[in-house]
């Protein structure tokens, strides 16, 4: 209890024990649970001997008899109404009868006793605070030499646990005479109940007197002399002696005991710690650097990508300084050793002044602080004094500090707040300040005087001033620690040890002031020349370390948990403290107090203490963006990041280095701590945002910020979570919901990167959110640590599974030159003729040279009914007949397009009929994947010539074969079909041979064979794509190839028609048997005999395949003219004029003339063709006539046509229609055009009836489902793109990125390329004669190389293969339709990978943002893909 004082209540002075201060070292044991005068020895006994007891008891009888007379003039009563405040009993015998109450005048009774006391206790009191004062300088004089004092601790516990026993009311004015007669009078006790009553029913409550520290008995330096009050130290008649007296007796004792410094800080570089920094700070610059050179070309969505860089790159900085502070540590943090008895000394004699704040906390709570700070023990030579300040005005917390009967214990209170008070617990420390410590005293406070602060729940261990007071000789300042009650059972409080264990002892080291707000010890001069607590700011503490450093104090910090405290656990008191924390650290930064702008702080100092703000920043900007991006990705497409190569190191490299700094320790214990320390952020986002808005612009709609407790005990049950958590269960349900439709969105095969990633991350996400949830709704420990377990290890797995991810699914960038110059290069792979010396095919040789003079027949003279002419074989009209099953033509397709009469009508005209095993071909079609048939037997050792079939045995037009002793069906009476009705007569070839060399090989499933269809269209394609993207072939370094393919195909396009002198003109169809090419296997190198070549008479009418040559023509001399190759452009000119004008002559079909050939290209439209080639002519001549043929066969096809074609939506040989809109809207601009191309790639790109998707991506048409057909749009969506690119980009970037979309899927998006010797797996096994053979000797032939498992003997670079149709999955097997490659199929792919050249890099990884289940663009409006 406080010492008497003047100016106290009557209350207040008659409930005081005139004890002096129980501290360790002047304790002295009391009799009868009261306290004697005097100081004790250090060997225990008394200084004043008997007498001085005498003497003591004298005056404790005086003080008894004066209130026993106070008792007896409180009987003069005035007769007042009973209901009157303060009455008594008249008399002692309790007034019986009386129809009056009698009442004391409350007031005049207080003024006497007060006077009375106060004068008795000055009399009583001046000898023996002399004699202590005395004792008090000879104890430090004996300790500056030497000497030890050890006080009596046993003696003061004992005497403290007696006076703690009581639990009777000291508040009694009659308390001290009752305690010595040991009787009490109903009138005493109705006097006591009267006084109790009026003291505390005054307008003011007040709490205990308190003496400044002047005159404070305790104060190690105060004078000899008699102690003035503080009244009289204000007294303007105070001598000036007196007060130099005081000056001189504390400068005397300050340079007695000058600040040692044998405990001065002495610090060791970490080495893992510092290697730990080195390697986030080398990271961190790494990652901005590749961020932003390779990872922000996100196009339109460049800002978010870098609002999300921004965001990241403050997280970086407010990290650096955590890193910073595992490089260096003190080593030197403990206090001097401790005795044998338990004790240590410090070489300054401190008063250590026990701060206590408290407003509404239990009584329970205040009371373990209380006592605790009470019995903790003291180094030698030093005193305490403990306050109690009670801002909540609490009866029952006065009594019980006053029942303590303690002299160093006082109660505080009564203080009156300001009008807009922000921070309640600084205004309550800075008011009992000022008593402590009054301004106008006039008197500098020595360094021995400190300032110990403990919340109202924090309880010190027995040992903790003798573990940080004697670090006071070392330095200025010492900050300590607290320590959760229980840090398994909650999830919020883990942080201490990431502060406490790691952040803390870095700070120390650095020299940084991190003013905890309770359990500090801080020298008194300090807290007065930083203004006290700052009362601006809920943070005081953060605060006020501040300013300390300004000052150049210094801190040192114990590394050891010392104070037990409640820290918060339920989710509503845990939020409303840290709100309060962010708010107070808000304050500071927007106030003129703000570190990083103060010039007193270096900039070490400005950056440590701004990132302590800047983390509350990263903490609200990052943590809802990172939980918004996952879920935005998969609703939206819009990935905030590109990601390649480089996003995937430098991710891997930042959050490893992250990683290895965050989850930094030294025992593994901690590590489940520092993970709740990294989920904090994600769970209290929302409670620092608020703060920030309540701190800037909420104080001014929201009125002021208060200071709000944190409940301690039974009062932290009131609140509920809801009002805290409600922000959290929305983003878990949103999350929820979205995981579950993005991952049905993912397994629909939309396996693009940012969405497989950001499933895995919203996973991540939701782990600290459901933990939160789980938390605030049910916590039973043992099975809540158990999912804490649980919730730990998903996290880190999705932690590291993401990034693997990242490495594994990152889009790969293709190189679009080397595959174009691979494409341009396939086409030299299949010429026919003389091969150029400076071929770069070094596998392939001359072949069919024998073509320059090839006998041409009239196909329409033909007997179309023959599948081997030497055979006399016919059509496979029924499903049942072998050959057709046998030789892979395509099965029910090849046999279905046979319309003649099958010679094997009845079994016993079929040889092989009689039983399936004598079929010398075995079974199963080439596109069906059937097992392998028997062995042929006509492979063998001895080369080709065992086999029938190789070309060397056919004859003349490929009628007959060349008797040969091997061949079984040479014409003999041995053959079956050797009769008169059976015999084939050749046809008689027109006219001289033509010179046919030159062209390519169709490829497909036509082998060997060379069509004129897909030679014009593979030259008009080859000769669009270089006018279309002349750019993306140069960078290939591959024009000069390009030009040498289109002159080839070219050349040989003008050799295939020819004028008969009569008004009419044949065109050549084919080079090559149909029936015998598609059915055998043969190297083109080691053909030694002429193929025949058929022709039509345009006569009859050829209007598609003659619109096809002369388009083609006319498409290579624009790009020969442009080339300033004049003549040869003349010529390539001419000659289309001369096919398109006999074309369109007589109108027909060259199917109809040409039977056979429809098995591979069947025409189904024509007059698309013609105004294909007046289109092209018209883009030749400029010349207007063909611009109207155009309108009128573009009118004709439409009226005739257009229900047959258009609406499959196709672009290959046979349909043309749909490239004809996009070249007339090159060269006329008409919107007609313009929205015909529009309705055919929004077909394609938005799918519908005309065009799907496989589930990875690849769109097909169902009507032409090969690749070639799908890169054919390909090629026309990114000629688009670049015509409507000034007029609407927005379109122009959908056109594009769904071009390179197809062109990177063929490239091995899905997992495998579909481009022989390009990307990743490509196929080996390709259908193409010349590659798939073996080497010679070897004979080729169909199993050796058809049905041969093994890969191609020449790799065919550059090769598109056929596809599988509406099929994702891929089995590269050779006689699989699926493996068929061709000059068509490769034709728009050379100038699809040409526009994917010219795009820009980094093009794909934008694309990329528009994948998400809404979808919204300007070709396919808003949709959803789910």
């Amino acid at each position: 209890m406080a010492p008497y004082e003047e100016g106290a209540s009557g209350a207040e002075r008659a409930a005081e024990t005139f004890s002096y201060p129980l501290v360790a070292g002047d304790a002295q044991a009391s009799d009868g649970g009261t306290s004697s005068i005097g100081v004790r020895s250090s060997d225990g006994s008394s200084r004043e001997g008997g007498e001085a007891g005498g003497s003591r008891g004298h005056l404790r009888r005086m003080t008894a008899a004066l209130v026993d007379i106070l008792d007896q003039m409180s009987n003069s009563v005035t007769q007042q109404p009973s209901s009157s405040p303060a009455t008594v009993d008249k008399g002692r015998g309790g007034g019986k009868g009386a129809e009056q109450e009698e009442v004391v005048p409350a007031h005049h009774v207080h003024r006497l006793t007060n006077t009375l006391v106060d004068i008795l206790r000055h009399v009583a009191a001046a000898p023996q605070q002399q004699q202590h004062q005395q004792e008090s300088r000879y104890h430090m004089r004996q300790l500056s030499h030497g000497g030890e004092i050890r006080p009596d601790l046993e003696g003061a516990r004992e005497e403290a646990s007696g006076l703690l026993g009581s639990q009777d009311d000291k508040l009694s004015v009659t308390s001290g005479a009752s305690r010595m007669t040991g009787t009490t009078s109903a009138t005493e006790s109705s006097l006591h109940a009267t006084l109790l009553h009026s003291a505390y029913a005054r307008e003011e409550y007040t709490g205990d007197v308190v003496r400044p520290f002047y005159v404070d008995p305790l104060a190690p330096w105060s004078p000899a002399s008699e102690v003035a009050s503080a009244d009289e130290i204000g007294d303007a008649e105070k001598k000036d002696g007196e007060e130099q007296q005081q000056q001189q007796e504390k400068q005397q004792i300050e340079e007695e005991w000058p600040i040692p410094h044998r405990l001065a800080k002495q610090r060791r570089v970490n080495w893992l710690g510092l290697f730990a920094f080195l390697a986030f700070l080398g990271a961190f610059l790494f990652y901005i650097y590749a961020r932003i050179a390779y990872t922000l070309g996100l196009g339109g969505l460049l800002w978010y990508g870098a609002l999300m860089l921004t965001v990241e790159i403050l997280g970086g900085i407010a990290v650096i300084p955590y890193a910073l502070c595992l490089t260096v540590r003190v080593v030197n943090n403990k206090p001097p050793p401790i005795d044998d008895k338990g004790l240590n000394a410090s070489q300054l004699p401190y008063h250590i002044r026990v701060i206590i704040p408290c407003y509404k906390e239990p009584l329970d709570v205040i009371s373990k602080t209380v006592m605790a700070a009470l019995y903790a023990s003291i180094p030698a030579g030093c005193k305490r004094t403990v306050y109690l300040l009670d801002d909540g005005k609490d009866i029952e917390k006065k009594k019980w500090m006053h029942s303590l009967n303690l002299h160093n214990v006082v109660y505080i209170s009564g203080r009156k707040r300001k009008k807009g008070e922000i921070n309640g617990k600084s205004a309550n420390i800075n008011n009992a300040m000022s008593l402590i410590y009054p301004a106008s005293a006039g008197v500098d406070i020595p360094l021995t005087e400190v300032i110990c602060l403990f919340d109202a729940d924090q309880c010190p261990n027995a040992d903790f001033f003798l573990k940080t007071v004697p670090l006071l000789d070392g330095g200025q300042d010492v900050a300590m620690t607290f320590y959760n009650l229980n840090p398994d059972g909650d999830i919020f409080n883990h942080a201490n040890v990431h502060f406490w264990d790691y952040t803390q002892p870095g700070y120390d080291a650095l020299g940084l002031i991190s003013c905890t707000g309770t359990n500090f010890l801080l020298r008194s001069r300090a807290f007065q020349q930083a203004g006290w607590f700052p009362e601006w700011t809920l943070t005081e503490d953060f605060a006020l370390g501040i300013e300390l450093k300004k000052l150049n104090w210094q801190c040192r910090y114990v590394d050891e948990y010392l104070a037990i405290g409640e820290a918060p656990e339920d989710v509503r008191n845990c939020f409303q403290q840290r709100s309060r924390w962010s708010k107070g650290h808000f304050q500071v930064f927007m106030s003129k107090h703000n570190p990083v702008l103060s010039r007193q702080l270096s900039w070490l100092m400005r950056w440590m203490y701004g990132s302590v703000i800047l983390s509350y920043f990263s903490a609200f900007l990052a943590t809802p963006l990172l939980l918004l991006v996952p879920m935005i990705t998969v609703w939206m497409g819009s990935f905030p990041i590109v990601i390649n190569f480089w996003a995937a190191v430098s991710i891997t490299t930042y959050y490893g280095a992250t990683i290895m700094v965050m989850y930094y320790t030294r025992t593994l214990s901690h590590l489940k701590s520092m993970w709740f320390a990294s989920c904090a952020n994600s769970i209290l986002w929302f409670a620092f945002l608020k703060a920030m808005y309540r701190a800037t612009l909420g104080k001014y709609i929201a009125g002021a910020i208060t200071f709000k407790v944190t409940a301690k005990g039974l009062q932290s049950l009131k609140d509920s979570a809801i009002r805290d958590v409600w922000v959290s269960l929305l983003f878990v349900l949103a999350m929820i919901s979205t995981l579950i439709l993005g991952l049905v969105h993912w397994s629909r095969g939309n396996t693009e990167t940012p969405l497989i990633i950001s499933l895995v991350y919203m996973i991540y996400n939701l782990v600290p959110q459901c933990l939160l949830l789980q938390y605030a709704v049910w916590r039973k420990r043992p099975y809540f640590n158990w999912i804490c377990k649980v919730a730990a290890l998903i996290s880190t797995v999705c932690a590291i599974g993401g990034i693997i991810l990242i490495w594994v699914l990152y889009p790969k960038s293709y190189n679009y030159q080397d595959t174009l110059s691979s494409v341009v290069g396939f086409f030299d792979t299949q010429r026919v003729g003389y091969l150029p010396a400076n071929s770069a095919v070094s596998w392939r040789g001359n072949s069919f040279t024998q073509e320059q003079a090839t006998p041409v027949y009239l196909a329409a003279s033909l007997d179309n009914s023959t599948m081997l002419n030497g055979l006399g074989l016919g059509g496979v009209g029924d499903p049942s007949d072998p050959v057709g099953g046998t030789f892979g033509l395509g099965g029910s397709s090849f046999a279905g397009r046979r319309l003649m009469q099958n010679p094997f009508a009845s079994p016993e005209a079929d040889p092989f009929a009689s039983a399936a095993s004598a079929n010398p071909f075995g079974g199963g079609s080439s596109g069906g994947g059937a097992p392998a048939p028997p062995a042929d037997p006509f492979s063998s050792s001895s080369g080709s010539g065992s086999d029938p079939f190789t070309p060397s045995t056919f004859g003349a037009g490929g009628a007959q074969f060349v008797p040969t002793s091997s061949d079984p069906f040479a014409p003999a009476a041995s053959d079956p079909f050797a009769s008169a009705a059976t015999a084939f007569v050749p046809p008689t070839p027109i006219g001289d041979p033509w010179d046919l060399a030159g062209g390519w090989m169709s490829g497909m499933k036509g082998g060997n064979i060379k069509m004129t269809t897909p030679i014009a269209f593979t030259t008009l394609l080859l000769s669009w794509s270089l006018m279309a993207f002349p750019q993306g072939f140069a960078k290939a370094g591959v024009m000069d190839r390009t030009l040498d393919s289109i002159r080839w195909g070219s050349d040989y396009l003008t050799k295939v028609h020819r004028g008969t002198g009569d008004n009419s003109s044949l065109l050549v169809t084919r080079v090559g048997d149909v029936d015998t090419e598609m059915m055998l296997w043969y190297r083109p190198e080691e053909s030694s005999t002429v193929r025949d070549g058929y022709a039509i008479n345009l006569e009859t009418g050829a209007s598609d395949l003659g619109g096809s040559v002369a388009a083609a023509l006319a498409a290579s001399s624009v790009v020969f003219q442009s080339l300033n190759d004049t003549a040869y452009a003349k010529q390539l000119l001419d000659k289309s004029l001369e096919v398109y004008d006999f074309a369109k002559a007589k109108y027909g079909k060259f199917g109809e003339g040409d039977l056979n050939s429809t098995l591979l290209y069947n025409s189904s439209t024509m007059y698309d063709d013609l105004a294909w080639a007046a289109g092209w002519l018209y883009k030749a001549t400029k010349k207007d006539n063909y611009l109207g043929d155009m309108y009128d066969y573009y009118v004709k096809h439409l009226q005739e046509e257009a229900d047959i074609a258009d609406f499959k939506f196709a672009f290959d040989w046979d349909n043309v229609f749909w490239p004809l809109n996009l070249l007339m809207a090159q060269e006329t601009g008409k919107g007609t055009f313009h929205k015909q191309t529009e309705l055919f790639l929004r077909n394609w790109i938005c799918a519908g009836n005309a065009a799907n998707y496989t589930s990875k991506g690849r769109a097909y048409n169902p009507m032409s489902g090969s690749n070639g057909a799908t890169v054919n749009a390909a090629f026309m969506a990114l000629m688009y793109a670049d015509m409507v690119e000034a007029s609407s980009a927005s379109s122009a970037h959908v056109y594009k990125c769904w071009g390179l979309s197809q062109v990177r899927y063929m490239l091995g998006d899905a997992g495998h390329s579909l481009v022989v010797g390009v990307g990743k797996d490509p196929p080996k096994r390709t259908q193409d004669r010349a590659a798939g053979c073996p080497d010679p000797p070897q004979v080729c032939n169909r199993v050796t190389g058809l049905l041969s498992p093994d890969p191609d003997t020449h790799k065919l670079s550059g090769a598109l293969i056929y596809g599988t149709g509406r099929s994702d999955s891929f089995e590269d097997v050779r006689s699989h339709d699926s493996n068929w490659v061709g000059v068509e199929n490769n034709a728009g792919f050379a100038g699809a990978v040409a526009g994917a050249a010219e795009l820009p890099s980094g093009l794909w990884e934008q694309c990329l943002q528009k994948y998400g289940i809404f979808r919204t663009n300007p070709v396919c409006g808003t949709f959803l893909t789910i």
